[in-house]
């Protein structure tokens, strides 16, 4: 997984995966991911939500790391595909 910030420039890649769960309710998809990574060079462990509403809401996505970065948001164009 890579992610960046465009509003605020931060880069973050993963290094590993060490743990994933994937949920089925009614209405929506989630796949949580724990792991490690770098975040602009730096070592840091992540948890990653990605939840995919379907056609009831729109899609969100939601990451923390350990050095105290967080970002939450709803996706405005597209989808957020769970395999």
């Amino acid at each position: 997984m890579q992610a960046d910030d465009d509003g605020s420039g931060p880069h973050f890649q993963s290094t590993s995966v060490t743990s994933a769960t994937y949920t089925v309710a009614d209405q929506n998809q989630a796949v949580t991911m724990v792991g490690a990574g770098l975040h602009n060079g730096l070592p840091v462990s992540f948890t990653m939500l990605a939840v995919n509403y379907g056609d009831v809401a729109p899609g969100v996505f939601q990451i923390n790391l350990t050095d105290g970065y967080s970002f939450i948001g709803s996706v405005v164009n597209g989808v957020i595909v769970i395999y």
